[in-house]
């Protein structure tokens, strides 16, 4: 993140001013999870996929995108919608909760991360652009205009831009020439 006339400008593209209700991907985007990855299972199966959560401990912070969301709270952010393809298996969700926690400590009104946390359901091998936007229409778009939404997929962001909602393509961690 840096300013440019008074301006946040995330990823190269510049972030528009009143920002009150932000989408954020956890995995390359809230929290580092390149080291994580390395474990997605390539056969898709179940052990391949509890194999991956048991190495969940390999996530760590993202600085500058903290920097950047403790920026949009001091202009006026209200509330984080984490909507993430991490599966809802075991105690993913409550692990998730104190690495996003671990990250972002501090934030005011941190305290209703559970209420606003949205994760793929259990074995559901969907593509990520597809569960996600289950999950924004289910939930989030019903109750709440989304002002940005930043995703490391560019399929993810070009599904949010389809929903009429502005999105950032974060590509800070990306492995993609």
């Amino acid at each position: 993140m840096v300013r440019c006339n008074g301006r946040i400008v995330l990823n190269g593209e510049i972030v528009p001013n009143n920002i009150k209700n932000l989408i954020l991907d956890i995995d390359n985007c809230a929290l580092d999870s390149r080291e994580w990855e390395k474990y997605i299972p390539a056969d898709n199966s179940r052990a391949g996929w509890d194999n991956y959560h048991d190495h969940y401990y390999l996530v760590s912070e993202n600085c500058d995108m903290a920097t950047f969301v403790y920026e949009l709270c001091r202009k006026g952010l209200e509330r984080i919608y984490f909507i993430t393809a991490r599966e809802d298996i075991n105690n993913m969700r409550e692990i998730t909760i104190n690495q996003l926690n671990d990250a972002f400590r501090g934030i005011r009104g941190w305290d209703k991360i559970k209420k606003y946390l949205y994760m793929r359901n259990t074995c559901d091998y969907s593509p990520t652009a597809e569960v996600k936007q289950n999950i924004l229409h289910t939930h989030i778009m019903p109750n709440v205009f989304i002002d940005l939404a930043i995703d490391d997929d560019i399929h993810n962001v070009e599904m949010y831009r389809n929903n009429g909602i502005e999105a950032i393509h974060y590509t800070k961690y990306s492995t993609l020439d």
